[in-house]
């Protein structure tokens, strides 16, 4: 990872902290730990597996909600995506799961629990309306 200004800190797959301003941007496959906690206004990856995680998500406005995930791929049959496996989302104020940065999005998040969080739609299409 080469980023200025990170932090990271962890215990293998038992605690893995990062925490770092602007954006982080890895194409590296699965990150396996116990929590992963993030305090920029975006973290950006390309493919990633979370698994057993705890997302907390902070909302800077609780009038208007956040979003966990912005996934993008090329195509309708790029392999990428985002898999949340597993652990649970929390926070404060209210989140989507996601919405698309372009077409084609994948995201999967597998028995992974739920906090009220989470808005009841779950999902926030914008822009790319029947191409979800």
């Amino acid at each position: 990872m080469q980023k200025r200004d990170k932090y990271r800190e962890g215990e293998r797959s038992q605690s893995t902290i990062l925490s770092f301003s602007d954006h982080y941007s890895v194409n590296q496959g699965t990150a396996n730990s116990g929590t992963f906690i993030s305090s920029p206004p975006n973290v950006i990856v390309s493919d990633i597996t979370f698994k057993n995680c705890s997302i907390n998500a902070i909302g800077r406005n609780i009038n208007l909600p956040g979003f966990v995930t912005a996934q993008s791929r090329n195509s309708w049959n790029d392999p990428s995506g985002f898999v949340f496996e597993g652990g649970s989302l929390t926070g404060n104020g209210s989140v989507n799961l996601g919405r698309p940065w372009r077409s084609y999005s994948r995201v999967i998040f597998h028995n992974t629990n739920f906090s009220s969080v989470v808005t009841p739609h779950g999902w926030n299409v914008g822009h790319y309306l029947g191409q979800e």
